[in-house]
């Protein structure tokens, strides 16, 4: 066959990806989910100060020295909402009069306690205060258990 080539360029590299499906980095917090989460499901004291030693300045940090602690007392259940007051930690209440008055250090504090014990509510306005990739994880746990605003905040972000 007989032809000319056109003027247009002709590329062999593949064409650039499109910005959908460029691979997207976990943010520190993600990673740091990620790492508690399999600390959990090995429920080990070197899983748990693995946690503590990548992510000191995290909640999972602060997650996982609790656990250490409850593992240090020989304590293998989370602790009942019931005592949550006997622990000196404030109420929800007490967490939520803090938020409002935008104390956010001490909310976000008790707020974790009581997620970290299984609380729906704490866990939904922890995703409140995060509100960025954390806020899924805390959502999803709240969602779980049918907290009605935490499955809104879900379906808001289209998840």
């Amino acid at each position: 066959m007989y032809g000319s080539l056109s003027s247009e360029g002709v590329y062999l590299a593949a064409a650039a990806p499109e910005p959908d499906s460029v691979y997207q980095a976990e943010t520190p917090e993600e990673l740091a989910a990620r790492a508690y989460d399999a600390a959990e499901r090995l429920d080990t004291v070197e899983g748990y100060e693995a946690v503590v030693r990548r992510f000191p300045e995290s909640i999972y940090a602060e997650l996982a020295r609790s656990r250490l602690k409850r593992l240090d007392e020989g304590s293998t259940g989370s602790a009942t909402p019931q005592t949550a007051e006997s622990d000196d930690v404030l109420t929800l209440d007490e967490a939520k009069t803090a938020y409002d008055r935008s104390d956010h250090a001490v909310a976000l504090k008790e707020y974790r306690v009581h997620a970290q014990r299984g609380d729906a509510t704490a866990q939904y306005m922890l995703g409140v205060m995060y509100r960025e990739g954390e806020a899924v994880r805390w959502y999803r746990l709240a969602a779980k258990q049918g907290n009605i605003d935490a499955q809104k905040a879900l379906r808001g972000r289209g998840l």
